[in-house]
């Protein structure tokens, strides 16, 4: 979610993920507001899978934003990334579990991809003729970093050896520097 919507009490919902659902429910009390859904989850594994995925999506929408695709056309190209994860996902993990209504990946997602996250601007800045290591420096003297080029980078030789075509367009694009 964006912290500042969370500041400025909008509704939001997340999830927890616990092996132990009498501590969170004692952690979820805590969080909870009349504006803040929670809820819980045994799947932590999910929610640190989407988390980190869902950023390199919001790579790939600001990229296409930036060259000025119609949103039309981003919709498009956010379904085709979207039809390889099962199989990145079997790759990565073992797992082809996609459940996009859950938060950490499909409310999470859109929040990333179309507003005003740190992985757009890390696009914004490269796309601004900045190579992805200057745009690292800088967000670091921001005290930010964009966890989706790491992801990314972290992932590349998979997607590169077994041929995920979007999965490997985004990664051309933010492996130059």
């Amino acid at each position: 979610m964006i912290a500042g919507e969370l500041v400025d009490e909008k509704i939001l919902w997340a999830q927890i993920a616990t092996e132990n659902m009498i501590i969170g429910e004692k952690i979820k009390t805590l969080f909870q507001s009349q504006t803040l859904e929670i809820t819980l989850t045994t799947e932590y594994k999910n929610i640190e899978l989407y988390g980190s995925l869902k950023n390199v999506f919001a790579l790939y929408m600001g990229y296409l934003e930036w060259k000025w695709y119609a949103m039309s056309s981003i919709g498009y190209y956010f379904c085709e990334l979207y039809k390889e994860l099962p199989e990145l996902l079997l790759l990565l993990w073992g797992t082809r579990n996609i459940d996009f209504w859950d938060f950490a990946l499909g409310g999470d997602m859109i929040a990333t991809c179309f507003w005003n996250s740190r992985n757009r601007y890390f696009w914004k800045l490269v796309g601004e003729w900045n190579t992805p290591k200057s745009v690292e420096e800088k967000l670091k003297l921001e005290k930010k970093h964009a966890e989706g080029y790491y992801t990314l980078m972290g992932i590349k030789e998979v997607i590169y050896e077994h041929n995920f075509p979007h999965f490997s367009q985004v990664a051309c694009i933010f492996a130059k520097d």
